[in-house]
């Protein structure tokens, strides 16, 4: 799993692929924490973020 979150290796399967969403999210987070308003909007946008990669769409 670490190597899932450093990006040194694919997912294989689709509980990985929830853990690239995870991931892309967490970084969004941390890279613009600041500019992220907590609002309804942002909060469900994180989530539709973090679960297309494991082939959700809304």
């Amino acid at each position: 799993m670490k190597l899932l979150f450093e990006e040194k290796t694919t997912p294989r399967n689709r509980d990985e692929d929830e853990i690239m969403g995870y991931r892309d999210v967490l970084n969004t987070i941390h890279e613009s924490n600041e500019y992220i308003p907590i609002r309804p909007s942002y909060i469900l946008q994180l989530h539709r973020d973090l679960l297309k990669r494991a082939g959700f769409s809304f």
